[in-house]
């Protein structure tokens, strides 16, 4: 479930929609939503625990090739897993457009920056702090590249 609110939170943020009333009408509450939904969804715990259920799932109800070829269930429950664990990416890719890196301000400052609601300028003020600086392990992800 977490992974679809992610999904439709992320979609109303790559969109040139409008952001609903309910989110204040602000791009930055829901860029917030869509990063904090894919932190849970893609840390590697969940990405390996989901990934293990999808392909325990798919192996025991197979598809009409797999129920008579046991290579053919193998194939979907590998390819079951596998997706799950490209789920993880989000996390790596929401981390990597929300830090400032190199001297660009990150998704989130930005957002903050064009913020026009002094209310939502005052509960993010802080939130968007953390995002100046990235954490080692994104200097070093980069670094060692």
């Amino acid at each position: 479930m977490e992974y679809f609110v992610s999904l439709c939170l992320t979609d109303l943020g790559e969109t040139n929609r409008h952001p609903p009333d309910s989110l204040y009408n602000s791009p930055l509450v829901v860029a917030f939503l869509a990063y904090e939904a894919v932190k849970l969804v893609g840390h590697p715990k969940k990405a390996i625990k989901n990934s293990f259920s999808s392909a325990l799932k798919s192996f025991l109800n197979p598809t009409k090739q797999g129920s008579s070829n046991i290579y053919e269930r193998m194939q979907d429950s590998l390819c079951s897993f596998i997706s799950q664990v490209a789920v993880s990416l989000y996390k790596v890719q929401g981390e990597s457009l929300g830090y400032t890196q190199n001297g660009i301000s990150g998704v989130f400052e930005r957002l903050y920056g064009n913020e026009k609601n002094p209310y939502i300028r005052e509960i993010f003020k802080l939130y968007v702090k953390q995002f100046e600086t990235p954490p080692a392990s994104i200097l070093y992800k980069y670094l060692s590249i």
